[in-house]
């Protein structure tokens, strides 16, 4: 029989199918949004399936980080939650605190770290990166507050993505749930952020 010799990229590629197989995450085709013709990697992990990149439709109230145009073509745009909740496409969801835990589940975070605050799941969070073996492909592509003067902050290190749930009001006005990915950790953080903060957004379909 002759020796196959693979290349080093159809090898990876190989290997993070049969690792995908294996843990329940499943590569499939493109979904393309019928607002705006563009066309979206999606990916499954678990029971639902999820944009594997920001969504970049442009709402009224959306924002690119630093106001640049080239921000939001390389990273998605940044919505207050307001936006954020019509902003998926048909069929398509904004994430629910529900559909974030259940991806935390499905990943194999321990039940009693799903309800904690902060930093859980020490390294599950690395599996959400870019290049982690769900697909889900995180990008840090910061946020902008409006409570300093509508600057952004922290592309490059964080990302930070809306949930639909509401959180607990803070002193300056209503709070949604959110989860936060960064550079320097492999945690997934929770914590409820003020509602007119800009953030991510990543849609959601499924049970």
């Amino acid at each position: 029989m002759p020796h196959v010799t693979l290349s080093p990229s159809i090898g990876a590629l190989i290997l993070f199918s049969l690792t995908a197989v294996a843990q329940g995450v499943t590569r499939l085709d493109r979904f393309t949004d019928p607002r705006d013709g563009y066309t979206y990697d999606v990916g499954t992990i678990g029971r639902a399936q999820w944009f594997a990149e920001n969504l970049r439709y442009k709402t009224p109230d959306s924002r690119c980080y630093e106001d640049d145009e080239a921000n939001c073509a390389d990273h998605g745009r940044l919505y207050r939650l307001e936006d954020a909740l019509g902003a998926c496409p048909s069929g398509w969801r904004l994430p629910s605190e529900q559909d974030w835990r259940h991806l935390e589940l499905d990943l194999g975070m321990p039940q009693a770290e799903v309800l904690k605050e902060k930093g859980r799941g020490d390294p599950l969070g690395r599996r959400l990166k870019y290049g982690g073996d769900t697909g889900f492909h995180t990008r840090y592509s910061g946020w902008i507050s409006p409570h300093r003067g509508d600057s952004s902050f922290a592309m490059g290190r964080n990302a930070a993505f809306w949930a639909s749930t509401p959180g607990p009001p803070d002193d300056v006005s209503a709070t949604a749930w959110h989860r936060d990915i960064a550079a320097n950790r492999n945690t997934i953080w929770r914590s409820p952020v003020n509602v007119t903060y800009w953030l991510s957004v990543r849609c959601v379909r499924g049970p």
